[in-house]
This record gives C-alpha cells, structure tokens and sequence, in this order.
C-alpha cells in the first residue's frame, strides 16, 4: 500500500513553501552572522541585538541552510502524479523538512531568555548551545512485562540547547509554552528502542516492536526548591502520543500518561554533576496496548492463545539516572530502571511473562561545538 494513499496534491507544494520560508530567513539571518563575524575580526565586539547573539548561531544556520537546499532538490526531482505521493520520496522530504525547522526556528528566533543572556559573563556557566556525539550500551527488555532482556547499542550526534523557551538535552526536547515560578507548561519529545520478534521466544513469528517516539504536553509543577542544596522535586503530568517507525513508515500506536514524581539534585558527587530520580505510574491507551500485548488469530500457536489486549494500567516506574564530567568535554552517564507490572490490565495476556523489569545503560558524550554565551551551572537543576 502507497505512503499516505491518497493524500491531495495541495499537500506537498506545502512542503516546498516551507522549506522557501526557511531557506529565505535563514539566508537573510546567515548574511547578519557573516557580517557580525567580520566586525569581530577587525577588533570591535559582537553586537547583541536584543536576545539575538548571532555569532553563537552560525553553525547551525548553515547546516539548516543546506538542510533546505536538500528539500528544494528532493521535491523538484520527483513531482507528485495522480494526488499520490512516492513513499521514499516522502520519507526524505517529510524528515528533512521536520530537520529544516527544528534547525530553523532556534536560529530565526533566538529562544534564548533575556536573564539566561544576562549570565554569559559567567566562566563557570554552562554554554548556552552545544553539538556532540554520545554512545551508550544498555540491558533491556524486548518490551513491557518481557521475560528476556537483550543487550543494545547506539551512537548518535546529539544537540543541547539551555534556552529559556526552547531546550534540547538529555532528558529530551521541550518547548515551554508557560512559565510560572513553580508552573510549566511544556511540550516535550521522548523515545525508546525497538526489538526483534525473531530474538523473542514469546513473539516469534509476530512483527517486530519498532523504535518508538513519543510527543505531547505536559504541565510541571515545583513542589521543592532549594538553591543553597541545588535539588528540587517536581510532578509532571504529561500526555503523549506515541508513534512508531522502522525507517519506511510512521504508524500511529495511541496515547500514554505517565505522571511522575522526581528528585533531581546537582553536586552530588561532583560540582557539575547532575543525579535524577523519579517514580510513577504508566497508563496507555488501548491501541498502544494492542501494540505490546495483544495477539491476532493469525499470529496465535499452541501456548500463545489469540488475544485482544484493552487500555489501563501499564505498570510502575522507578528510574535513576547520573551524569558526571570526566573532562572539560566529555560526559560519563549510568541509568537503572525498574519496572513493576503486577495489576496491570493486561498481565493476563500470553505476551504478559514477567513481574518485574530491569534495565541498566551506561555510556559517554563529547562535545564537538560550544558556544560562547553561557548560562548558570545550575540552570539545568534548578530553572
């Protein structure tokens, strides 16, 4: 069956007005940063035009300059025919324009907050953006309430941004649309690693569980706050859809809402360090249950009985996390897992093997890029 069967030939030149947009702001805010890094060259400082530092944005205005340039190439070299659109086509067009604006909106705006500016002056801050490459191992499980565990692998680049609206880091990218002294509201992007079916002794000859995304809003409430200790404790309420994907397709799997509770402290070990830990219930929709837990008639053998999974009550989490400098540019991080599924609404599911999950994953960044500005050491605990 075609990507996205029938969708309206008006679509996609939407794409291209798009990546215009982008390709045009970004040209204009490109030919500002070369100017700003000539007047620097010849001796005068940087000028900051309200929260813009344009120096700081030159690399990633690039990269998202030919990032558009690629869209433009891609969408003029195969025009859509009947109303329906060439799958791989789309992929590229679809995930290269997702880049294009993810690129271009911090480089156009400048999400940077006027007070996190403020604090560039200070030597012991944290750059206000970054751009490296992190790998990790870790011993997970195939999926919820599995019975074996398999041990995976992955090295990424990796982009951090300590903006006052827009941040990008280690627990995921957000977008605060509100900010009170003790109340956010934010939208944030999540993910997790597939499996194989084949490795898996309960889903053998079932499809493969895929790399899942999630995204949604979430309202953050301070409960705790000491800046003399650096902890804080917060509740965050989020509601995300989940998505999956193996690099074809990108199929829908419903909803999950995962409150949690969370310690989070900075210095426990080491100035820089930063310690996390949360605990909270999972609830899911039922087409993310029927993703997980249930099983078709076709699917169905002897000791895995048909199955039609229903929504509820997934599990309790408890997840600690630990990220520690080695050197000025490389990072060691640990994280350990633990799951608890017993009452879950599905734990009668022939998928359903086991109580309790454990997962551990260990790992290093390094830092390629920094920028000057900088912001608080304890932003990232405490703001």
């Amino acid at each position: 069956m075609p990507f996205i069967r029938g969708i309206p030939g008006m679509i996609y030149p939407q794409l291209t007005d798009i990546s215009i947009f982008c390709l045009k702001m970004l040209s204009r805010q490109y030919y500002g940063f070369i100017a700003q890094r000539r007047r620097v060259a010849r001796g005068f400082p940087p000028l900051h035009l309200g929260k813009r530092n344009y120096l700081d944005w030159l690399p990633i205005s690039r990269f998202a300059i030919l990032l558009a340039c690629r869209v433009r190439r891609l969408q003029d070299a195969a025009p859509p025919e009947s109303g329906e659109l060439d799958r791989g086509c789309m992929v590229r067009v679809l995930t290269t324009t997702i880049a294009v604006a993810v690129c271009a909106l911090p480089a156009i705006f400048c999400a940077s907050g006027p007070a996190l500016a403020q604090e560039s002056g200070s030597e012991n801050g944290k750059p206000l953006f970054e751009v490296g490459i992190g790998g990790g191992i870790g011993y997970i499980p195939d999926y919820p309430a599995a019975d074996q565990n398999h041990v995976q692998a992955a090295a990424l680049p990796y982009v951090i941004y300590r903006g006052d609206v827009f941040r990008a880091d280690r627990n995921g990218i957000q977008g605060r649309l509100y900010r009170s002294d003790r109340v956010t509201f934010e939208v944030s992007l999540e993910g997790a690693l597939g499996s194989s079916a084949d490795d898996n002794r309960a889903r053998q000859g079932m499809p493969d569980i895929d790399l899942l995304g999630e995204v949604g809003p979430a309202l953050k409430i301070n409960l705790h706050r000491d800046r003399g200790l650096r902890e804080r404790i917060d509740l965050t309420l989020p509601v995300r859809s989940v998505f999956s994907t193996d690099f074809s397709r990108i199929k829908y799997r419903g909803l999950v809402f995962a409150p949690d509770v969370a310690y989070s402290k900075a210095g426990l070990m080491s100035g820089d360090d930063q310690f996390r830990l949360g605990l909270g219930p999972i609830f899911a929709s039922s087409h993310l249950m029927d993703y997980f837990y249930q099983v078709d008639p076709q699917y169905a053998r002897p000791g895995r009985d048909a199955y039609d999974a229903r929504a509820g009550y997934l599990g309790l989490r408890l997840h600690s996390s630990l990220v520690m400098p080695v050197t000025d540019r490389i990072s060691a991080f640990g994280a350990v897992r633990g799951e608890l599924f017993s009452g879950a609404a599905n734990e009668d599911s022939p998928l359903y093997k086991r109580n309790v999950n454990l997962s551990v994953g260990a790992g290093l960044t390094v830092s390629l890029y920094r920028s000057d500005s900088r912001v608080s050491a304890v932003s990232d605990i405490l703001d």
